[in-house]
């Protein structure tokens, strides 16, 4: 189970395991400090997206996690579990992102895969190739 986290990417050995720890903050710049406070996920769904393309749609996506437990929720802590199975996908870069349905049905893009914002999953060969 190991992975790596550089800058915005995900770097991960194709059908490797991964608990990936998240944990969600609110910055207020409107003050002068700007304020920092946990984003409360309670009720809350995180959906994980990755993608071949950017510009592909959802339903082609190659992983697509919903996340309805989190492990501090008050606290704004979830973790992303990435399964052999989700990451036995072909060696690559695929854009992601991570979006957040409250308990009030707002959806927040919280983090976007596109051409100006790195957000990319990283998937290496495997010396033994997959882990069927």
């Amino acid at each position: 189970m190991a992975y790596e986290i550089d800058g915005n990417d995900i770097i991960i050995k194709m059908a490797d395991t991964a608990l990936i720890p998240f944990e969600f903050i609110i910055e207020d710049e409107t003050v002068c400090p700007a304020t920092e406070e946990p984003l409360n996920l309670e009720g809350a769904t995180i959906y994980f997206t990755a993608k071949k393309y950017v510009s592909d749609s959802y339903d082609k996506a190659v992983i697509k996690k919903e996340i309805t437990q989190h492990d501090n929720a008050a606290n704004g802590q979830t973790t992303i579990s990435l399964t052999k199975t989700d990451t036995n996908i072909p060696p690559g870069k695929y854009p992601f992102d991570i979006k957040i349905k409250t308990s009030d049905e707002d959806e927040d893009t919280v983090m976007l895969a596109d051409y100006a914002r790195s957000g990319y999953l990283h998937i290496k060969e495997s010396a033994t190739g997959t882990h069927d």
